[in-house]
C-alpha cells in the first residue's frame, strides 16, 4: 500500500509540475560561425603554449614553506626509490634461477 501512495505522488509530481531545466528562456545565436583557419590556430596554440610554459616557470615564486615542503619529499621520495631501483632488479633476476620452471 505505501508503495503505491509513492508511486502516485511520483506520478503526480512527474505529471504536473514543471521542470526548470527543460525550459530554454536565453537566446542562442545559430548564424554561421566564422571559419578558424590553420593560421589562427597556430597563433592561438603558440599563444597558449608560451603563456603555460611562463606560468610554470614562475609559479615556484609564489610557493609558501609547505608547497616546498611537499616538493622537497617528492625530489627525496624520488630520489629514494631511482638509487635502489639496480639492486632490486639485480636481486630479482638472480631468484629466477633459483625458483625454478613451473
Amino acid at each position: 500500500m505505501r508503495f503505491c501512495y509513492i508511486f502516485i505522488t511520483l506520478l503526480f509530481l512527474l505529471g504536473v509540475v514543471k521542470i526548470q531545466a527543460q525550459s530554454l528562456n536565453s537566446q542562442i545565436d545559430f548564424s554561421k560561425p566564422k571559419p578558424v583557419t590553420t593560421w589562427g590556430m597556430v597563433k592561438y596554440d603558440t599563444k597558449y603554449t608560451f603563456k603555460s610554459v611562463i606560468h610554470a616557470f614562475t609559479k615556484p615564486l609564489s610557493w609558501k614553506e609547505k608547497d616546498f615542503t611537499k616538493f622537497i619529499i617528492l625530489i627525496g621520495g624520488t630520489a629514494g626509490i631511482t638509487s635502489v631501483d639496480e639492486p632490486i632488479r639485480r636481486f630479482a633476476q638472480n631468484q629466477i634461477g633459483l625458483i625454478g620452471t613451473f
